[in-house]
């Protein structure tokens, strides 16, 4: 299972 902060981090950088 991932984890909602690694996913979140990650949208977040691939948007930016």
């Amino acid at each position: 299972m991932y984890r909602l902060d690694y996913v979140l981090k990650c949208c977040i950088l691939d948007y930016v």
